[in-house]
């Protein structure tokens, strides 16, 4: 593995800056690492990213930004398993948060878009539609035709998300 350092180097009077391809590592002055491939100096294909304030992504990188699937472990203790955009969930994916609540659904701009389904530890199910990662309306608990407002809860399982 290859220690990846970008050099300015001077050219007729001005600074050009070698682009790196290929499998190396790249070490951040603030303890950030970075282990995967690069095209023409950025980060792009499978790689990991390690912050030095304890959360860590794995997956796919496009253009030097977090594209594609993969997933952000938090340093709080939750988990997205997912699709990203620009360092941000976006597209289907699951959030698995510390007490083992689950959400599951679709992603928009990092907050819930359309249907999910909240998944609590004890098992009960409950579906419903998000919009702007607000819950619209009433949920539905599976396996009974009973409406519940879970509010309360969604807000709750969501609370603490943040951007890679």
């Amino acid at each position: 593995m290859t220690k990846v350092t970008f050099k300015k180097i001077e050219n007729k009077g001005k600074p050009k800056i070698i682009k790196f391809n290929g499998k190396g590592k790249l070490t951040y002055s603030n303890g950030d690492e970075y282990v995967g491939f690069f095209k023409n100096g950025k980060r792009d294909g499978i790689g990991t990213k390690t912050y030095s304030h304890g959360d860590k992504y794995i997956g796919r990188w496009k253009n030097g930004k977090i594209e594609g699937k993969g997933t952000g472990y938090f340093s709080n203790g939750d988990i997205y398993i997912g699709m990203w955009k620009n360092g941000k969930p976006e597209g289907k994916g699951t959030l698995i948060r510390i007490n083992r609540d689950k959400f599951e659904g679709m992603w928009k701009n990092n907050k819930p878009e359309g249907k999910g389904t909240i998944i609590l530890s004890n098992g009960d199910k409950y579906v419903g539609i998000w919009k702007n990662g607000r819950l619209e309306g009433k949920w539905n608990k599976c396996g009974t035709n009973t409406d519940y407002n879970l509010a309360f809860l969604c807000d709750a399982a969501l609370q603490g998300l943040h951007e890679i």
